[in-house]
């Protein structure tokens, strides 16, 4: 009989040795790194996209803002990163259990919340969650083999001061953005005052004055159609043969470099002839000293347009 009683209390005493008490639990888990994490990166609430927006702490693409950088990182769908992280930690142990047929490894329900949060930062996060993790026994005590959580779609309760501060933020963001709308269109007024000035400066420049001279120019394949006329004014070069490769009507405020004057073999017809480049295209000549004339008032004129409407110059 005795033997009976001896081996009974050592089943006892063994089933004794794989109990796990709800304090340990709850110790184990709080000091689980997974865990621990949790504060770093909390989960936001269903209204914290907009009412971030409203409070100025982010904008509407979740960019934050100047003030909101105070409190945060960045913002993504779901969490936020926080400038002082908080913690979460498990408020109860909601129940233990033997993992299937093991009396080795236990399953453990608990509830948990973030701790240790700004105030501010409340007004975004949700409270806490619950959560199951395993824990297995070994030689030298319990350790937490596997967790997870889950997340309630709790909101932290706000105080009084809390809830006045949401309100003065939210006055501060309507001034801010008032502001910024008077800004906004300021400058865009700003703009539309200075293209106005400059297409009525464009379109002034581009009135003729004076014609500064007239040229005899090279236009057609044989160089002997030398009655065309090129004409310079003070604001434009103009050749009138709609329909052809020699139409000329430049601006001088078009003109992005300086002309270059160089010679050109017309090798097919026999004839040499000299040319005025300005930008891609060739003004042809058949004798130099028409293309120098030309190329020396072509530069005074330039020069003389550039000093009239220096806010136009490109050259």
């Amino acid at each position: 009989m005795k033997y009976v009683y001896a081996l009974l209390f050592l089943i006892l005493l063994s089933s004794c040795g794989n109990n796990l008490s709800r304090s340990e639990a709850e110790d184990l888990i709080n000091k689980h790194n997974k865990f621990t994490v949790l504060g770093q990166k909390p989960r936001t609430n269903s209204q914290a996209k907009y009412n971030g927006t409203q409070q100025g702490y982010w904008q509407k693409n979740g960019t934050i803002t100047q003030k909101g950088k105070t409190y945060f990182y960045n913002k993504n769908y779901n969490n936020i990163t926080l400038k002082r992280p908080g913690k979460a930690v498990v408020t109860t142990i909601d129940g233990i259990a033997d993992a299937g047929n093991n009396s080795k490894t236990k399953e453990v329900q608990f509830s948990w919340e973030y701790a240790n949060i700004d105030e501010v930062v409340k007004r975004f996060i949700i409270k806490g969650g619950t959560g199951k993790a395993f824990l297995r026994k070994f030689d030298d005590g319990w350790r937490v083999n596997n967790i997870s959580f889950s997340y309630k779609n709790e909101s932290f309760p706000l105080t009084a001061a809390n809830k006045a501060n949401i309100k003065n933020d939210i006055e501060i963001e309507k001034q801010r953005q008032i502001e910024e709308q008077k800004r906004r269109e300021a400058a865009l007024a700003k703009r539309k005052a200075e293209e106005e000035k400059r297409n009525l400066l464009i379109a002034a420049s581009k009135k003729v004055n004076k014609t500064l001279g007239t040229f005899n120019g090279i236009h057609g394949f044989t160089g002997r159609k030398l009655k065309e006329k090129i004409t310079l004014t003070d604001v434009h070069i103009y050749r009138n043969l709609p329909g052809t490769e020699n139409n000329l009507n430049i601006w001088l405020g078009a003109i992005t470099q300086r002309p270059t004057a160089h010679r050109f073999n017309q090798t097919a017809m026999g004839w040499n002839g000299f040319a005025i480049k300005v930008n891609n295209k060739n003004i042809k000549f058949k004798e130099q000293n028409e293309a120098t004339r030309f190329y020396n008032m072509l530069n005074t004129a330039i020069d003389n347009w550039n000093k009239k409407y220096p806010e136009l110059k490109k050259i």
